[in-house]
């Protein structure tokens, strides 16, 4: 599988985010701007208080997104040879040891959770902090059983 294309996926991906944020902050701020009359925003303070805090939280959210995508600007994942641990780059078969059923994760820097598309339009979730990736982290990439020795998928 090619990695970089995983990479370019979840850049954009976060680029969508973070443009998406950027246009939620500037409508909020729009809206306590020439939502209300200056009568009822001294009245409804409160209200004037909440589109603040959006607006900040909107600006996190975009900050959080662009941080993330310039990490991955520099991220080059390698092939790992099949005796390596399991760390940042590898994508992973957990299989779940009651359903059988396996699901493919590419562990990235950022991203956690991101879902991606893969050859064959499979679906390899992003692990990055995320907590399967954080158990499966240190395994060997012979390893083929990652869900039945920590008991999950």
């Amino acid at each position: 599988m090619d990695k970089k294309v995983l990479v370019d996926q979840l850049v954009r991906q976060l680029e969508v985010s973070a443009r998406a944020a950027l246009a939620s902050r500037d409508a909020v701020a729009k809206e306590a701007q020439d939502g209300a009359t200056p009568d009822e925003k001294r009245e409804d303070a409160r209200a004037a208080h909440q589109m603040q805090s959006l607006g900040k939280a909107q600006q996190g959210r975009a900050q959080k997104a662009m941080a993330e995508a310039n990490v991955l600007a520099t991220f080059r994942p390698t092939r790992l040879d099949a005796s390596a641990r399991i760390g940042l780059g590898a994508i992973v078969e957990i299989e779940d040891c009651e359903s059988g059923e396996g699901r493919t994760f590419f562990i990235a820097p950022v991203g956690a959770g991101s879902q991606l598309t893969g050859p064959g339009r499979r679906r390899p979730p992003v692990g990055g902090h995320a907590g399967v990736a954080d158990r499966a982290r240190g395994d060997r990439q012979e390893d083929r059983r990652v869900g039945r020795r920590h008991g999950r998928g």
